[in-house]
């Protein structure tokens, strides 16, 4: 989850959907998002004790479609504060303090009255399916795209999942290498030879033994339609790669046909796909 790109969406809807109390402005279509701050718990009702009934996990990140607010007060002395939110078309609870939101929400959803307060449920209800919906649409079309991309990658004999540099430790200076392929051949892999460079935050490559190129050899085998990951410890004696650039790939088959691939972006899958592969 890429915290930023949300908090980015989330201000996006913040800013279109100013709040109105007013019973002709307020309309079916107007609705309100939070971002829930913190991996936390949800509920579907309050104990005795104004604690939440029937909890679950929700994570953090998660964008909930408000539907009002609950102020739970037992005895003059128990208290907690409380957001209404829809998932999956029934309503839930979560602290208010655990919700990223405008901060007028929380006393204006009390304000409202009964007739709005359920225009605001039914609006929240409706906007959450939509966005399901939006989601399974999307997954159909990045997974057709996966399917697409692996096929694509056939005739250059391999498919690059992941290339990331890795520090080794806190204690001692090191990078290391990762790196998992996808065979997309009917044939065995049996070794690859990459061919890569380091670079620093400044996009300087980084020299090791007098040389910026690094060569590593992978050993398989990896089966047809399948993944490895290889992990290579201290390939530069140094902190201060920030990422590296693969260079050229040399296959070696089982039956020992050799193929090197040198376009490197064309065969790469892009970060949004990944955890179609990875799951």
């Amino acid at each position: 989850m890429k915290t930023k790109n949300i908090l980015i969406f989330l201000n996006f809807y913040l800013l279109h959907a100013p709040f109105v109390v007013d019973a002709q402005i307020f309309s079916d279509t107007t609705y309100y998002v939070g971002l829930v701050k913190t991996n936390t718990l949800c509920g579907t009702s309050t104990t005795n004790l104004c604690y939440l009934n029937n909890t679950q996990y929700i994570e953090m990140g998660t964008i909930l479609f408000l539907s009002g607010s609950v102020k739970c007060i037992e005895n003059n002395y128990y208290s907690n504060s409380y957001f209404e939110f829809i998932q999956n078309g029934e309503s839930f609870l979560i602290k208010k303090d655990d919700v990223e939101t405008k901060e007028a929400y929380f006393e204006n959803f009390l304000l409202l009255s009964d007739s709005l307060k359920q225009k605001l449920k039914a609006s929240a209800i409706q906007k959450e399916k939509f966005y399901k919906i939006g989601l399974a649409q999307k997954e159909i079309k990045e997974r057709q795209e996966v399917i697409d991309f692996l096929k694509n990658t056939k005739k250059s004999g391999i498919c690059i999942i992941d290339k990331t540099a890795i520090d080794m430790s806190e204690y001692t200076d090191g990078t290391g290498a990762r790196f998992t392929f996808y065979n997309p051949n009917s044939k065995d892999i049996k070794y690859l030879w990459i061919t890569f460079t380091g670079y620093n935050r400044v996009d300087d490559k980084v020299l090791e033994f007098g040389k910026t190129a690094q060569t590593v050899q992978c050993i398989g085998p990896i089966k047809p339609d399948s993944y490895s990951t290889f992990e290579f410890e201290y390939v530069w004696m140094t902190d201060i790669v920030e990422y590296l650039k693969m260079n050229q790939i040399k296959i070696q088959f089982m039956d020992n046909t050799t193929k090197t691939v040198s376009a490197i972006e064309s065969i790469t899958l892009p970060n949004h796909l990944k955890k179609y592969i990875i799951e």
